[in-house]
């Protein structure tokens, strides 16, 4: 996932649908890793383009984002 959110800019529209399917999987497997990583590198972005769609994901993740930014 690091190397993918360093690469995120260069990624066409094939290469970010397999980065959305990755990142899909690394959410359901440790939110908070994911979240983590992703606001350290700047890419909660990329991470929000891969959740569209699924509500609940998004909603979870924006909260964790916030509480991770916040030091909780």
């Amino acid at each position: 996932m690091r190397l993918a959110f360093l690469a995120w800019n260069t990624f066409g529209s094939a290469d970010r649908e397999l980065f959305a399917e990755q990142a899909r999987y690394a959410w359901d497997l440790d939110p908070k890793q994911l979240a983590t990583l992703a606001i350290g590198l700047n890419a909660t972005n990329a991470v929000r383009a891969a959740l569209v769609g699924d509500t609940a994901a998004t909603s979870a993740f924006e909260r964790l984002v916030e509480q991770l930014k916040a030091g909780s």
